[in-house]
């Protein structure tokens, strides 16, 4: 792999599309079809398979459901203490 490869970040997470980023840096000079299908292979590859998929569009959906519940409670209790400062202030405690 070429050493000025500006995609170590990725390695970790995503090795298949590191190796083939790396392949198509160091090739993009040199050889321009070669580096088109390296570039290809990269962005094909990072794709998952549909239950993958579905399984994280399912735990999107429940994250987003807990985040609604937790703005209205939110939105309760800044009623409340909205109301509760309101008294205070009054001298109705």
């Amino acid at each position: 792999m070429a050493s000025h490869c500006n995609f170590a970040f990725q390695k970790a997470g995503w090795p298949g599309w590191h190796e083939a980023a790396g392949k198509e840096a160091g090739l993009s000079y040199s050889d321009a079809r070669t580096a088109y299908c390296c570039a290809r292979r990269g962005l094909e590859s990072p794709v998952r398979t549909i239950e993958l998929q579905r399984s994280f569009a399912h735990r999107v959906t429940a994250v987003e459901a807990l985040k609604a519940a937790q703005r209205a409670s939110l939105a309760e209790l800044d009623a409340l203490f909205a109301t509760l400062q309101h008294r205070a202030f009054c001298g109705e405690l």
